[in-house]
């Protein structure tokens, strides 16, 4: 996955990309690439309730 795509996924909120982040399954990055992502991530994962391996979102209000 290129890194647009990537972003546009965690911008997004999107689980899966939650999930890599959090397990630290990325192999390769660039440091200030990955400051960027973390500093996104912080703000979208609290978004989200994590249960085992299950991704909840949160609801609104």
């Amino acid at each position: 996955m290129n890194t647009r795509v990537f972003l546009k996924k965690l911008n997004s909120s999107d689980p899966f990309i939650l999930q890599i982040i959090e397990e630290g399954k990325v192999l390769e990055k660039d440091e200030e690439f990955w400051n960027n992502v973390l500093e996104i991530y912080r703000e979208r994962r609290k978004e989200w309730i994590r249960v085992g391996k299950t991704w909840i979102r949160k609801q609104n209000g």
